[in-house]
């Protein structure tokens, strides 16, 4: 296995649990709703089948598809739970733009 994928992998769920464990139980205010983690469990997931090269097996259409979804969602999730914990919609704002930009990276590259 790759080490840059086990570094990535890390990183992921390093955050995600820093984040989760920051929050203090005694507020539910502060909690991140459970679509927020589902779309950044999602996203996670995506960047790694990315670089496993897992996704170079699947149709291009539906890659795109989902790719895209995850993308919106992200976006939209975390849009609107902004005002309930700025921390987990901040990460998943990030993970969207960079999935978006590699997104829109390989593209490029395979359009030349």
């Amino acid at each position: 296995m790759n080490i840059a994928l086990i570094l990535i992998c890390t990183f992921f769920i390093a955050s995600i649990i820093a984040i989760l464990s920051s929050i203090k139980k005694n507020n539910i205010r502060n909690k991140p709703s459970s679509a927020v983690v589902i779309v950044i469990a999602l996203q996670v997931l995506v960047f790694i089948l990315f670089f496993a090269n897992i996704l170079a097996n699947l149709q291009e259409e539906v890659v795109s598809i989902i790719w895209w979804g995850i993308v919106l969602a992200g976006f939209i999730v975390s849009i609107k739970d902004f005002k309930n914990n700025s921390m987990a919609s901040t990460l998943c704002i990030l993970l969207s733009i960079c999935l978006a930009a590699l997104k829109l990276l390989l593209f490029a590259i395979t359009s030349m």
